[in-house]
Protein backbone atom coordinates (compact mmCIF):
# COMPACT_ATOMS: atom_id res chain seq x y z
CA UNK A 1 0.00 0.00 0.00
CA UNK A 2 1.19 3.01 -0.95
CA UNK A 3 1.59 6.14 1.65
CA UNK A 4 4.65 8.06 0.80
CA UNK A 5 4.58 10.30 -2.41
CA UNK A 6 7.78 11.70 -3.07
CA UNK A 7 7.27 15.49 -5.33
CA UNK A 8 10.19 16.92 -6.65
CA UNK A 9 10.89 20.12 -9.05
CA UNK A 10 10.81 19.47 -12.61
CA UNK A 11 14.31 19.21 -14.59
CA UNK A 12 14.25 20.46 -18.35
CA UNK A 13 16.66 18.62 -20.12
CA UNK A 14 17.26 17.13 -23.64
CA UNK A 15 16.61 13.93 -24.17
CA UNK A 16 19.82 12.52 -25.46
CA UNK A 17 21.53 13.52 -21.80
CA UNK A 18 19.16 10.70 -20.76
CA UNK A 19 21.08 7.54 -19.71
CA UNK A 20 19.86 4.25 -17.48
CA UNK A 21 22.07 2.25 -15.38
CA UNK A 22 20.95 -0.80 -13.16
CA UNK A 23 22.77 -2.70 -10.71
CA UNK A 24 21.53 -6.32 -9.67
CA UNK A 25 22.73 -9.18 -7.58
CA UNK A 26 23.28 -12.63 -8.83
CA UNK A 27 23.83 -15.70 -7.55
CA UNK A 28 27.43 -15.34 -9.08
CA UNK A 29 28.12 -11.75 -7.97
CA UNK A 30 26.76 -8.25 -9.06
CA UNK A 31 25.96 -6.84 -12.39
CA UNK A 32 26.05 -2.92 -13.62
CA UNK A 33 24.17 -2.75 -16.82
CA UNK A 34 24.47 0.78 -18.31
CA UNK A 35 22.87 2.21 -22.05
CA UNK A 36 23.26 6.07 -23.32
CA UNK A 37 19.64 5.73 -24.41
CA UNK A 38 17.29 6.18 -21.51
CA UNK A 39 14.13 7.77 -20.40
CA UNK A 40 10.35 6.16 -21.07
CA UNK A 41 11.14 4.65 -24.18
CA UNK A 42 14.46 2.85 -23.55
CA UNK A 43 12.83 -0.57 -25.02
CA UNK A 44 14.60 -3.88 -24.31
CA UNK A 45 17.35 -2.88 -22.17
CA UNK A 46 18.01 -6.40 -21.54
CA UNK A 47 19.22 -6.63 -25.72
CA UNK A 48 21.05 -3.01 -25.78
CA UNK A 49 22.25 -2.70 -22.49
CA UNK A 50 26.14 -2.67 -21.70
CA UNK A 51 27.40 -4.91 -18.94
CA UNK A 52 30.14 -5.31 -16.21
CA UNK A 53 29.90 -8.14 -14.27
CA UNK A 54 31.47 -8.23 -10.69
CA UNK A 55 32.18 -11.43 -9.05
CA UNK A 56 32.14 -12.28 -5.77
CA UNK A 57 34.71 -10.61 -2.87
CA UNK A 58 36.45 -8.74 -6.16
CA UNK A 59 37.28 -5.70 -5.63
CA UNK A 60 35.01 -2.43 -6.36
CA UNK A 61 35.87 -1.71 -10.01
CA UNK A 62 37.83 1.67 -10.59
CA UNK A 63 36.27 4.57 -12.78
CA UNK A 64 38.57 3.67 -15.14
CA UNK A 65 37.25 0.03 -15.80
CA UNK A 66 33.84 1.24 -15.75
CA UNK A 67 34.34 4.02 -18.07
CA UNK A 68 35.74 1.38 -20.75
CA UNK A 69 33.19 -0.82 -20.33
CA UNK A 70 30.08 1.22 -20.09
CA UNK A 71 30.33 4.40 -21.37
CA UNK A 72 32.43 4.33 -24.67
CA UNK A 73 29.20 5.64 -26.39
CA UNK A 74 29.46 8.66 -24.58
CA UNK A 75 31.27 11.26 -27.01
CA UNK A 76 31.32 14.11 -24.40
CA UNK A 77 34.13 13.49 -22.56
CA UNK A 78 32.89 15.59 -19.50
CA UNK A 79 30.00 13.85 -19.03
CA UNK A 80 31.73 10.20 -19.46
CA UNK A 81 33.83 11.08 -16.75
CA UNK A 82 31.49 12.24 -14.61
CA UNK A 83 29.10 9.05 -14.93
CA UNK A 84 32.08 6.77 -14.99
CA UNK A 85 32.66 8.61 -11.16
CA UNK A 86 29.29 8.60 -10.26
CA UNK A 87 28.50 5.13 -10.94
CA UNK A 88 31.40 4.11 -9.07
CA UNK A 89 30.10 5.77 -6.08
CA UNK A 90 27.00 4.59 -6.84
CA UNK A 91 27.94 0.69 -6.76
CA UNK A 92 30.16 1.57 -3.59
CA UNK A 93 26.88 2.66 -1.62
CA UNK A 94 25.22 -0.15 -2.65
CA UNK A 95 27.78 -3.01 -1.66
CA UNK A 96 27.67 -0.80 1.13
CA UNK A 97 24.03 -0.81 2.71
CA UNK A 98 23.15 -4.34 1.17
CA UNK A 99 21.00 -3.46 -2.03
CA UNK A 100 20.06 -6.43 -3.83
CA UNK A 101 18.65 -4.45 -7.03
CA UNK A 102 18.29 -0.48 -7.57
CA UNK A 103 17.35 0.90 -11.01
CA UNK A 104 17.91 4.78 -12.20
CA UNK A 105 16.02 5.62 -15.00
CA UNK A 106 16.61 8.67 -16.15
CA UNK A 107 19.74 9.50 -14.90
CA UNK A 108 20.55 12.73 -16.58
CA UNK A 109 23.86 14.85 -16.34
CA UNK A 110 23.30 18.44 -17.62
CA UNK A 111 26.69 20.22 -18.09
CA UNK A 112 27.18 24.11 -16.83
CA UNK A 113 27.79 27.02 -19.41
CA UNK A 114 30.94 28.10 -17.02
CA UNK A 115 32.98 25.27 -17.45
CA UNK A 116 32.55 23.97 -13.70
CA UNK A 117 31.39 20.43 -13.03
CA UNK A 118 28.24 18.63 -14.92
CA UNK A 119 25.49 17.95 -12.76
CA UNK A 120 24.21 13.97 -12.09
CA UNK A 121 20.68 13.99 -11.84
CA UNK A 122 18.73 10.64 -11.19
CA UNK A 123 14.86 11.83 -11.67
CA UNK A 124 13.71 7.89 -11.14
CA UNK A 125 15.08 5.53 -9.19
CA UNK A 126 13.74 2.28 -7.77
CA UNK A 127 15.96 -0.17 -5.43
CA UNK A 128 15.33 -3.19 -2.86
CA UNK A 129 17.16 -3.77 0.01
CA UNK A 130 18.33 -7.23 1.74
CA UNK A 131 16.16 -7.63 4.74
CA UNK A 132 18.34 -10.10 6.17
CA UNK A 133 21.55 -7.51 5.90
CA UNK A 134 18.95 -5.29 8.88
CA UNK A 135 21.50 -6.70 11.98
CA UNK A 136 24.57 -5.46 9.37
CA UNK A 137 23.31 -2.56 7.87
CA UNK A 138 20.73 -1.13 10.17
CA UNK A 139 22.38 1.57 11.73
CA UNK A 140 23.20 2.70 8.02
CA UNK A 141 19.43 2.77 7.12
CA UNK A 142 18.54 4.48 10.01
CA UNK A 143 20.92 7.23 9.77
CA UNK A 144 20.39 8.16 5.92
CA UNK A 145 16.62 8.16 6.80
CA UNK A 146 17.44 11.50 9.32
CA UNK A 147 15.84 14.33 9.01
CA UNK A 148 19.50 15.67 8.57
CA UNK A 149 20.25 13.94 5.90
CA UNK A 150 16.60 14.41 4.35
CA UNK A 151 16.31 17.71 4.59
CA UNK A 152 20.16 18.98 5.14
CA UNK A 153 19.45 20.39 8.60
CA UNK A 154 20.79 20.26 11.98
CA UNK A 155 19.39 19.90 15.34
CA UNK A 156 19.47 18.43 18.62
CA UNK A 157 22.01 15.24 19.43
CA UNK A 158 20.67 12.26 18.09
CA UNK A 159 18.78 14.28 15.48
CA UNK A 160 21.16 12.38 12.58
CA UNK A 161 19.21 9.33 13.45
CA UNK A 162 16.38 8.64 11.87
CA UNK A 163 13.32 5.92 12.10
CA UNK A 164 14.36 1.74 11.64
CA UNK A 165 13.73 0.75 8.07
CA UNK A 166 9.98 -0.65 7.82
CA UNK A 167 9.66 -3.62 5.51
CA UNK A 168 6.03 -3.85 4.40
CA UNK A 169 3.80 -6.72 4.53
CA UNK A 170 4.42 -9.25 1.54
CA UNK A 171 2.29 -8.56 -1.52
CA UNK A 172 1.52 -4.91 -1.24
CA UNK A 173 -0.98 -5.84 1.50
CA UNK A 174 -1.10 -3.96 5.22
CA UNK A 175 -1.08 -6.32 8.16
CA UNK A 176 -4.33 -6.51 10.18
CA UNK A 177 -3.88 -5.69 13.83
CA UNK A 178 -3.59 -9.22 14.99
CA UNK A 179 -1.45 -10.38 12.08
CA UNK A 180 1.50 -7.08 13.40
CA UNK A 181 0.72 -9.00 17.19
CA UNK A 182 2.12 -12.28 15.74
CA UNK A 183 4.76 -10.30 14.15
CA UNK A 184 6.07 -8.14 16.99
CA UNK A 185 5.73 -11.68 19.19
CA UNK A 186 7.88 -13.28 16.73
CA UNK A 187 10.57 -11.00 16.88
CA UNK A 188 11.11 -11.08 20.68
CA UNK A 189 11.54 -14.95 20.02
CA UNK A 190 14.21 -17.62 18.93
CA UNK A 191 11.01 -19.55 17.96
CA UNK A 192 9.03 -18.77 14.93
CA UNK A 193 5.08 -17.84 14.90
CA UNK A 194 3.57 -16.78 11.48
CA UNK A 195 0.03 -15.92 11.29
CA UNK A 196 -1.57 -14.35 7.64
CA UNK A 197 -5.08 -13.94 7.97
CA UNK A 198 -6.87 -14.84 4.12
CA UNK A 199 -10.30 -14.62 4.60
CA UNK A 200 -11.50 -14.00 8.55
CA UNK A 201 -15.02 -15.44 7.89
CA UNK A 202 -13.75 -18.47 6.66
CA UNK A 203 -14.90 -21.98 8.08
CA UNK A 204 -11.37 -23.47 7.98
CA UNK A 205 -8.65 -22.60 10.45
CA UNK A 206 -5.23 -23.99 11.27
CA UNK A 207 -3.11 -24.07 13.76
CA UNK A 208 0.09 -26.03 12.74
CA UNK A 209 3.27 -26.31 13.89
CA UNK A 210 6.16 -26.54 11.61
CA UNK A 211 6.66 -24.57 8.08
CA UNK A 212 6.66 -27.39 6.01
CA UNK A 213 3.42 -29.07 8.19
CA UNK A 214 1.67 -25.79 7.22
CA UNK A 215 2.60 -26.13 3.96
CA UNK A 216 1.03 -29.86 3.29
CA UNK A 217 -2.26 -29.03 5.37
CA UNK A 218 -2.96 -26.22 3.36
CA UNK A 219 -2.88 -28.20 0.60
CA UNK A 220 -4.53 -30.81 1.61
CA UNK A 221 -7.52 -28.68 2.54
CA UNK A 222 -7.56 -26.96 -0.93
CA UNK A 223 -7.35 -30.21 -3.09
CA UNK A 224 -10.24 -31.08 -0.93
CA UNK A 225 -12.11 -28.03 -2.55
CA UNK A 226 -12.04 -25.56 0.72
CA UNK A 227 -10.05 -23.38 -0.13
CA UNK A 228 -12.26 -20.46 -0.79
CA UNK A 229 -12.97 -21.45 2.93
CA UNK A 230 -9.79 -21.56 4.23
CA UNK A 231 -9.30 -18.62 6.85
CA UNK A 232 -5.73 -18.26 7.82
CA UNK A 233 -2.44 -19.70 6.94
CA UNK A 234 0.85 -19.72 9.47
CA UNK A 235 2.79 -22.05 12.02
CA UNK A 236 4.72 -22.14 15.07
CA UNK A 237 7.82 -23.66 15.79
CA UNK A 238 11.13 -23.65 17.29
CA UNK A 239 10.22 -24.75 20.90
CA UNK A 240 7.94 -21.99 22.29
CA UNK A 241 6.91 -21.51 25.48
CA UNK A 242 3.80 -22.27 26.94
CA UNK A 243 2.66 -18.48 26.92
CA UNK A 244 4.02 -17.80 23.90
CA UNK A 245 1.70 -20.33 22.17
CA UNK A 246 -1.37 -19.61 24.60
CA UNK A 247 -1.33 -15.81 22.93
CA UNK A 248 -0.59 -17.30 19.47
CA UNK A 249 -3.88 -19.70 19.76
CA UNK A 250 -5.67 -17.15 21.67
CA UNK A 251 -5.22 -14.46 18.78
CA UNK A 252 -6.78 -17.34 16.15
CA UNK A 253 -9.58 -18.57 18.40
CA UNK A 254 -10.36 -14.51 18.85
CA UNK A 255 -10.91 -14.21 15.03
CA UNK A 256 -12.54 -17.70 14.48
CA UNK A 257 -15.15 -16.99 17.31
CA UNK A 258 -16.27 -13.34 15.77
CA UNK A 259 -18.70 -14.42 12.91
CA UNK A 260 -20.75 -17.57 12.88
CA UNK A 261 -21.05 -20.26 10.16
CA UNK A 262 -24.37 -21.67 8.50
CA UNK A 263 -22.23 -25.04 9.06
CA UNK A 264 -19.81 -25.01 11.87
CA UNK A 265 -16.18 -24.03 12.19
CA UNK A 266 -13.45 -26.58 12.21
CA UNK A 267 -10.23 -25.76 13.81
CA UNK A 268 -7.10 -28.04 12.75
CA UNK A 269 -4.30 -28.52 15.54
CA UNK A 270 -1.77 -30.51 13.18
CA UNK A 271 1.80 -30.93 12.98
CA UNK A 272 4.39 -33.75 11.71
CA UNK A 273 6.78 -35.32 13.99
CA UNK A 274 8.21 -32.86 16.31
CA UNK A 275 12.37 -32.82 16.36
CA UNK A 276 12.71 -30.66 19.92
CA UNK A 277 9.79 -28.91 20.41
CA UNK A 278 8.02 -30.09 23.50
CA UNK A 279 4.49 -31.24 22.77
CA UNK A 280 2.85 -31.12 26.00
CA UNK A 281 4.29 -27.52 26.83
CA UNK A 282 3.20 -26.16 23.94
CA UNK A 283 -0.48 -27.96 24.29
CA UNK A 284 -0.59 -26.47 27.61
CA UNK A 285 -0.69 -23.34 25.89
CA UNK A 286 -3.13 -24.24 23.26
CA UNK A 287 -5.21 -25.31 26.17
CA UNK A 288 -5.12 -22.62 28.20
CA UNK A 289 -6.66 -20.94 25.32
CA UNK A 290 -9.61 -23.14 24.36
CA UNK A 291 -10.44 -22.91 28.30
CA UNK A 292 -10.62 -19.07 27.86
CA UNK A 293 -13.20 -18.99 24.91
CA UNK A 294 -15.26 -21.88 25.65
CA UNK A 295 -18.54 -20.13 25.43
CA UNK A 296 -17.10 -18.83 22.21
CA UNK A 297 -16.47 -21.72 20.99
CA UNK A 298 -19.40 -23.39 21.98
CA UNK A 299 -21.86 -20.51 20.01
CA UNK A 300 -19.59 -20.50 16.97
CA UNK A 301 -20.21 -24.45 16.93
CA UNK A 302 -16.20 -25.33 16.59
CA UNK A 303 -15.08 -28.80 16.01
CA UNK A 304 -11.86 -29.46 16.80
CA UNK A 305 -9.30 -32.15 15.24
CA UNK A 306 -5.48 -32.74 16.45
CA UNK A 307 -2.74 -34.90 15.32
CA UNK A 308 0.52 -34.86 16.84
CA UNK A 309 4.21 -36.63 17.41
CA UNK A 310 6.87 -35.31 19.24
CA UNK A 311 8.34 -35.41 22.39
CA UNK A 312 6.23 -35.64 25.42
CA UNK A 313 3.42 -36.03 22.52
CA UNK A 314 1.69 -39.03 24.45
CA UNK A 315 1.22 -36.18 27.80
CA UNK A 316 -0.09 -33.80 25.38
CA UNK A 317 -2.83 -35.40 22.95
CA UNK A 318 -4.08 -37.10 27.00
CA UNK A 319 -4.60 -33.71 28.25
CA UNK A 320 -6.04 -32.76 24.56
CA UNK A 321 -8.49 -35.44 24.50
CA UNK A 322 -9.36 -34.77 29.01
CA UNK A 323 -10.09 -31.50 27.81
CA UNK A 324 -11.82 -32.93 25.49
CA UNK A 325 -14.53 -34.49 27.79
CA UNK A 326 -15.62 -31.54 29.84
CA UNK A 327 -15.10 -28.55 27.58
CA UNK A 328 -18.42 -28.76 25.72
CA UNK A 329 -17.53 -29.27 22.02
CA UNK A 330 -15.80 -31.72 20.11
CA UNK A 331 -12.35 -32.60 19.84
CA UNK A 332 -10.73 -35.20 18.47
CA UNK A 333 -7.23 -36.79 19.08
CA UNK A 334 -4.81 -38.69 16.92
CA UNK A 335 -1.27 -39.57 17.80
CA UNK A 336 1.66 -40.89 14.81
CA UNK A 337 -0.19 -44.05 14.40
CA UNK A 338 -2.61 -41.25 11.88
CA UNK A 339 -1.30 -39.98 8.58
CA UNK A 340 -0.41 -36.34 9.12
CA UNK A 341 -3.01 -35.42 6.64
CA UNK A 342 -5.21 -37.98 7.27
CA UNK A 343 -7.43 -35.36 10.01
CA UNK A 344 -8.25 -33.26 7.15
CA UNK A 345 -10.77 -34.78 5.58
CA UNK A 346 -11.92 -36.47 8.73
CA UNK A 347 -12.79 -32.15 9.79
CA UNK A 348 -14.07 -32.02 6.64
CA UNK A 349 -16.88 -34.87 6.59
CA UNK A 350 -15.11 -36.04 3.57
CA UNK A 351 -14.69 -39.58 5.15
CA UNK A 352 -15.27 -41.40 8.61
CA UNK A 353 -12.72 -42.17 11.13
CA UNK A 354 -13.33 -46.28 11.02
CA UNK A 355 -14.52 -48.67 13.94
CA UNK A 356 -10.65 -49.02 15.16
CA UNK A 357 -10.35 -45.29 15.82
CA UNK A 358 -11.12 -45.85 20.06
CA UNK A 359 -8.94 -49.06 20.02
CA UNK A 360 -6.18 -47.12 18.51
CA UNK A 361 -6.07 -43.91 20.70
CA UNK A 362 -6.57 -45.85 23.80
CA UNK A 363 -3.85 -47.47 23.13
CA UNK A 364 -1.19 -45.03 21.82
CA UNK A 365 -2.38 -42.43 24.68
CA UNK A 366 -1.28 -43.50 28.09
CA UNK A 367 -4.36 -43.38 30.56
CA UNK A 368 -4.00 -40.99 33.43
CA UNK A 369 -4.31 -43.29 36.64
CA UNK A 370 -1.75 -44.13 38.32
CA UNK A 371 0.53 -46.86 36.80
CA UNK A 372 2.31 -49.54 38.35
CA UNK A 373 6.25 -50.13 38.45
CA UNK A 374 6.63 -51.85 35.43
CA UNK A 375 8.95 -54.75 34.50
CA UNK A 376 11.39 -54.68 31.36
CA UNK A 377 9.84 -54.19 27.82
CA UNK A 378 10.69 -58.16 27.46
CA UNK A 379 8.42 -59.30 30.49
CA UNK A 380 5.13 -56.72 29.61
CA UNK A 381 2.59 -58.77 28.49
CA UNK A 382 0.52 -55.34 27.84
CA UNK A 383 1.30 -52.45 25.07
CA UNK A 384 4.26 -50.90 26.84
CA UNK A 385 2.70 -47.61 25.99
CA UNK A 386 -0.25 -47.94 28.28
CA UNK A 387 0.16 -47.29 31.72
CA UNK A 388 -2.40 -47.64 34.74
CA UNK A 389 -2.15 -51.44 34.34
CA UNK A 390 -1.76 -53.55 37.59
CA UNK A 391 -1.62 -56.90 36.36
CA UNK A 392 1.75 -58.71 37.40
CA UNK A 393 3.72 -59.24 33.47
CA UNK A 394 2.69 -63.38 32.70
CA UNK A 395 5.56 -64.25 30.18
CA UNK A 396 8.32 -65.92 31.81
CA UNK A 397 11.66 -64.10 31.60
CA UNK A 398 13.87 -65.67 28.88
CA UNK A 399 16.92 -66.80 29.05
CA UNK A 400 20.02 -65.12 28.61
CA UNK A 401 20.81 -64.63 24.90
CA UNK A 402 24.72 -65.51 23.60
CA UNK A 403 25.14 -61.75 23.43
CA UNK A 404 23.64 -61.00 27.34
CA UNK A 405 26.06 -63.65 28.79
CA UNK A 406 29.28 -62.48 26.88
CA UNK A 407 28.37 -59.18 28.22
CA UNK A 408 27.94 -60.48 31.66
CA UNK A 409 31.26 -62.15 31.49
CA UNK A 410 33.06 -59.14 30.03
CA UNK A 411 31.74 -57.02 33.30
CA UNK A 412 32.47 -59.90 35.83
CA UNK A 413 35.77 -59.62 34.56
CA UNK A 414 36.46 -55.79 34.47
CA UNK A 415 39.40 -54.52 36.66
CA UNK A 416 38.54 -53.77 40.67
CA UNK A 417 39.22 -50.16 40.19
CA UNK A 418 37.14 -49.61 36.61
CA UNK A 419 33.17 -49.20 37.65
CA UNK A 420 32.22 -48.83 34.03
CA UNK A 421 32.94 -50.83 31.14
CA UNK A 422 31.82 -50.45 27.20
CA UNK A 423 28.71 -52.12 27.84
CA UNK A 424 27.56 -50.16 30.93
CA UNK A 425 24.21 -49.04 30.68
CA UNK A 426 22.91 -46.02 32.54
CA UNK A 427 18.71 -44.97 33.65
CA UNK A 428 18.21 -41.47 33.13
CA UNK A 429 15.82 -39.99 35.50
CA UNK A 430 13.93 -36.73 34.41
CA UNK A 431 12.72 -36.41 30.78
CA UNK A 432 16.17 -34.83 29.33
CA UNK A 433 15.56 -36.12 25.81
CA UNK A 434 18.51 -33.74 24.80
CA UNK A 435 21.04 -35.21 27.18
CA UNK A 436 19.75 -38.69 25.63
CA UNK A 437 20.74 -37.89 22.30
CA UNK A 438 24.18 -36.41 22.80
CA UNK A 439 25.19 -39.78 25.19
CA UNK A 440 23.42 -41.74 22.13
CA UNK A 441 25.39 -39.74 19.31
CA UNK A 442 28.63 -40.49 21.24
CA UNK A 443 27.47 -44.04 21.60
CA UNK A 444 27.56 -43.95 17.86
CA UNK A 445 30.44 -42.73 17.44
CA UNK A 446 32.41 -44.71 19.54
CA UNK A 447 30.76 -47.53 17.85
CA UNK A 448 29.02 -48.90 20.53
CA UNK A 449 26.68 -51.89 19.87
CA UNK A 450 24.20 -51.03 22.52
CA UNK A 451 22.70 -47.71 23.83
CA UNK A 452 24.59 -46.48 26.78
CA UNK A 453 20.96 -45.45 28.10
CA UNK A 454 18.75 -48.34 29.31
CA UNK A 455 15.82 -46.14 29.63
CA UNK A 456 14.63 -43.39 31.11
CA UNK A 457 12.26 -42.34 34.34
CA UNK A 458 9.88 -39.92 34.30
CA UNK A 459 7.38 -39.75 37.49
CA UNK A 460 5.11 -37.13 36.27
CA UNK A 461 3.56 -39.00 32.96
CA UNK A 462 2.43 -42.52 32.36
CA UNK A 463 4.95 -45.18 30.90
CA UNK A 464 5.60 -44.61 27.00
CA UNK A 465 8.60 -44.87 24.64
CA UNK A 466 10.82 -42.08 23.27
CA UNK A 467 11.75 -41.33 20.19
CA UNK A 468 15.86 -41.14 19.41
CA UNK A 469 18.38 -41.34 16.53
CA UNK A 470 20.85 -43.66 16.71
CA UNK A 471 22.84 -42.97 13.82
CA UNK A 472 20.82 -42.16 11.01
CA UNK A 473 18.04 -44.77 12.05
CA UNK A 474 15.07 -44.16 14.37
CA UNK A 475 15.31 -46.09 18.18
CA UNK A 476 12.74 -45.95 20.62
CA UNK A 477 13.80 -45.90 24.44
CA UNK A 478 11.35 -46.95 27.19
CA UNK A 479 10.16 -44.50 29.71
CA UNK A 480 8.73 -45.60 32.80
CA UNK A 481 6.72 -43.23 35.89
CA UNK A 482 9.10 -44.95 37.81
Amino acid sequence: VLKTFLVEPFVPHAQDVEYYVCIQSHREGDEILFTHEGGIDIGDVDAKALRLPIPIDQALPPSERIASALLADISSETQRNALATFIERLYAVYVDLNFTYLEINPLVVLESADGSAPQVIYLDLAAKLDQTAEFESGDKWARARSDAVIYGTTGAAGSNVGPAMDFPAPFGRELSREEAYIQELDAKTGASLKLTILNKNGRVWTMVAGGGASVVYSDAIAALGYANELANYGEYSGAPSETQTYEYAKTILDLMTRTQHPDGKVLIIGGGIANFTNVATTFKGIIRALKEYKQALIATNVRVFVRRAGPNWQEGLRAMRELGETLGIEIRVYGPETHVTAIVPLALGKASAGAGFKDSLAKQIPDSTVPSTPGTPSQMEVDPLRSGSSATPSVPVAAPSSSTAADAEVTASAPWYSPFTAHTRSIVYGMQPRAVQGMLDFDFICKRKVPSVACMVYPFGGNHVQKFYWGTQETLLPVFSS
